[in-house]
């Protein structure tokens, strides 16, 4: 083995600046000594920075026109320098600033506190039909200018900058919502391949062993490595029972095994990029349960959002193919991972060595070990899932079009029939899992927050856009289905109304109550007749005179109401509620044990936890009532309030 088969850059960049002209620092090590200076090429924060997965902690210039080069770098570093960035907002500022001294024609920044130059520069900005997003990116930094003493214009976080300078037409495009029809024809060629190659997956990487020592031994002697895929095809037995599997330098079986693996991992995940590539077959966890079903979690890293881009631990819920997925990555890759640590271990321990040998521990490498120079793990991928999508024959049908233009309202006309998807990105899956999600009401939106692990659920709705559009396209697609799913609702609402008005002994609630004194007034002057019959409740649904709908507390019967009642209260309040003895075993005796609980720890005598108390109290004694009513043993919560209300605390002061 050569270490020139794979390259690692480790060293900084030549420049012609000296020692002086390189003063201030930009980036330091981890003792705090410089490792980069402000007119370097390349900023290294290997030695500041933590970050996820497959990130490269480096920044470069040498993209940038010489000519405006230094003043950039010294306007990034002074609005940078003291702020917790990651190196991925430290990229978005300085690209901010290329656009703005585009615009203002060079880095001279005083120019924008002159009100003439200033003009021509919102013109300049105007005529590159920048979107309102990248504007307000180019506001934020103009601000920094002003903050770091750059310039004395301060440009205030109004609307009027970007309506004076964004384009009027141009539209933020969302990730596409692959249609379903389409998701599952990729997904099921994708669970193929993991499900076809996972026995051979360290056969796999064995092969690719015995090929790459023999390039190894090959190159050392100075012998032709042109034809090494021939070379095995005649001298390996990899033990893969395929015709279509072979071995070859390039890695390209091993490739688009690990493509499948990827969409396998995202399909049933919804994670992002680099929270899939700190994964390894270590991160799926079967260990939990709930009523007796197992519930997979994966556990990864997660920086978004985080200071500075710092990685955090984070789970998110998965489905056990996953688990075959991550094994085959995983373990087929081991050929690669072992020369790249041998190669690691061989340089000069520093931060950006460290780093890349923790990457090591993905599942997701560089295989094409000719192909790499600055990262081990794979990357590349908007080029490859569109590749995988042709290879397998993912296109798209008239029905397809309908869905896709519904789910995208941003891309509608971007996909034919015919054709492939106008895109396919990381991203993409993301949000084809959300949409997945809330279409077919296997969650809510906040359910999805939990699993995307946003911020705000405005986020959160924007991923599932178009969910609710597709739900109503189904239905309107099939019309056999809408009618079967109409009547099972209506079998399921007359079983569960005729089971209440004629059998469910006791009833809580106002409704529930009524129902009770109704049917027992009835059966005392009719013995041994039925209350209420199935042709009259069926009559009452269809007539919309009746709704059975389950919230927390109990069954609201109301049809009109557009209210989720999740307070103990409403049983007292409430009009239309009832509340079966089958919910009040489930929910109300565990609900009664938590808010004693809860009670008893919070009343400590603060005087301000008085009201909190008075409430949790209230919610108690609703809860008792409800239980007493449906004689099931509890014990009563006999504790009195402690806290001393403000007037007494005033009183004392």
């Amino acid at each position: 083995m050569t270490a020139t088969l794979y390259s690692f850059a480790l060293g900084l960049s030549e420049h012609p600046f000296t020692a002086v002209e390189r003063v201030p620092v930009a980036t330091t090590h981890a003792d705090g000594t410089p490792c980069s200076y402000v007119y370097d090429i390349t900023w290294d924060y290997h030695g500041m920075l933590a970050a996820s997965t497959g990130t490269n902690l480096e920044l470069h210039f040498e993209h940038i026109d010489p000519a405006r080069r230094p003043g950039i770098q010294r306007a990034l570093h002074a609005i940078t320098c003291d702020k917790p960035l990651s190196i991925k907002e430290l990229a978005v500022k300085r690209y901010t600033l290329q656009i703005i001294a585009d615009s203002l024609g060079g880095t001279d920044w005083a120019q924008l506190d002159v009100e003439l130059h200033y003009d021509r520069f919102k013109k300049a900005l105007k005529a590159q039909n920048r979107s309102t997003g990248v504007v307000r990116y180019i506001q934020s930094v103009l601000r920094d200018l002003c903050n770091a003493g750059l310039i004395e214009h301060y440009i205030a976080g109004s609307e009027k900058f970007v309506k004076e300078c964004a384009s009027t037409t141009k539209r933020r495009q969302q990730h596409i919502a692959l249609p379903e029809t389409m998701a599952s024809k990729l997904f099921a060629s994708a669970i193929a391949i993991v499900e076809r190659y996972h026995p051979y997956r360290h056969a796999i990487s064995a092969g690719y062993d015995a090929l790459y020592s023999e390039l190894d031994e090959r190159r050392a002697r100075g012998k032709d490595t042109s034809k090494m895929a021939q070379w095995a095809r005649s001298n390996l037995d990899h033990g893969v029972p395929f015709d279509d599997f072979y071995l070859g330098t390039g890695a390209l079986c091993a490739g688009e095994i690990q493509v499948a693996c990827w969409l396998v991992l995202l399909g049933f995940s919804g994670v992002r990029d680099k929270e899939g590539k700190s994964m390894n077959q270590g991160s799926y966890d079967d260990s939990r349960s709930y009523q007796n079903k197992v519930v997979p979690v994966l556990h990864g890293r997660i920086s978004k959002s985080e200071q500075a881009g710092k990685p955090k631990p984070e789970s998110w819920v998965t489905h056990p193919i996953v688990k075959l997925a991550l094994e085959l990555a995983d373990d087929m890759s081991e050929f690669a991972r072992k020369r790249y640590r041998a190669v690691l271990q061989a340089q000069p321990q520093t931060p950006r060595r460290d780093s890349m040998m923790n990457d090591l521990s993905s599942a997701f490498l560089v295989l094409d070990l000719s192909r790499q120079h600055k990262n081990v793990i794979m990357s590349g991928l908007n080029r490859k899932l569109p590749a995988f999508a042709e290879k397998y024959g993912v296109r798209a049908t008239a029905e397809d079009v309908a869905e896709f233009d519904a789910m995208n309202p941003t891309r509608k006309g971007q996909l034919a029939v015919g054709a492939l998807l106008p895109k396919l990105s990381n991203h993409d899956f993301r949000r084809t899992y959300a949409v997945f999600l809330c279409r077919n009401r296997l969650g809510n939106l906040m359910t999805l927050r939990s699993q995307y692990k946003h911020d705000n659920t405005a986020m959160t709705d924007w991923y599932q856009n178009g969910a609710s559009l597709a739900a109503i396209l189904d239905l309107r697609l099939d019309e056999d289905l809408r009618k079967t799913v109409e009547q099972a609702n209506l079998d399921i609402h007359e079983n569960v109304l005729f089971e209440i008005f004629n059998e469910d002994e006791n009833l809580g609630g106002f409704e529930g109550r009524r129902i009770k004194a109704e049917r027992d007034a009835h059966q005392a002057k009719y013995p041994g007749q039925i209350y209420m019959s199935r042709e009259e409740i069926r009559t009452m649904l269809r007539n919309n005179t009746i709704a059975v709908v389950e919230h927390p507390t109990g069954l609201c019967f109301n049809p009109d109401c557009d209210r989720i009642c999740a307070s103990e209260k409403s049983t007292v309040t409430c009009k239309k509620e009832v509340v079966p003895t089958r919910l009040v075993r489930e929910n109300y005796l565990p609900r009664h044990q938590r808010w004693v609980s809860k009670f008893r720890a919070l009343n400590t005598g603060r005087y301000y936890m008085k009201s909190i108390l008075a409430d949790i109290l209230t919610d108690i004694k609703a809860i008792e009532k409800t239980l007493a009513e449906h004689k099931i043993p509890f014990e009563p919560l006999t504790d009195e309030i402690v806290a001393p209300g403000i007037a007494d605390v005033g009183e004392v002061v």
